[in-house]
């Protein structure tokens, strides 16, 4: 992939990589951003589907520091994310294809890695 020169100056202004770099450098590592209680799936949203809580059990062995912050920090995040983890992976069985997908915020790859086991 050749990306232009605006689109490198463009990542050098970003305020991610810049203002808040070291917000999202301490929340990564688990120095700061931590919730004062670990997020829970809100079971009336998996409406007794036993395969969501069997994989949200299977997805938390996988988190890492910034995954507590990310899912006490939007509401429902986590349940949105077991419930599309479980969908990749019936999908997945049933087809013969490769399958990509990218998320928003799956940065520490708990949900791969979920997959994967």
């Amino acid at each position: 992939m050749n990306f232009d020169k605006s689109f490198h100056e463009e990542c050098n202004k970003a305020p991610r990589l810049n203002e808040m770099h070291a917000f999202f450098s301490n929340t990564a590592a688990g120095i700061s951003g931590r919730p004062k209680l670990n997020p829970v799936v809100n079971p009336k949203l998996f409406e007794g589907d036993e395969d969501l809580f069997t994989f949200s059990k299977l997805h938390k062995k996988f988190w890492g520091d910034f995954d507590l912050h990310y899912y006490c920090s939007i509401p429902y995040r986590l349940e949105e994310e077991v419930r599309i983890g479980d969908a990749l992976l019936n999908y997945s069985s049933e087809s013969n294809s490769i399958l990509n997908y990218y998320i928003l915020g799956a940065a520490e790859g708990s949900l791969a890695r979920t997959l994967g086991y």
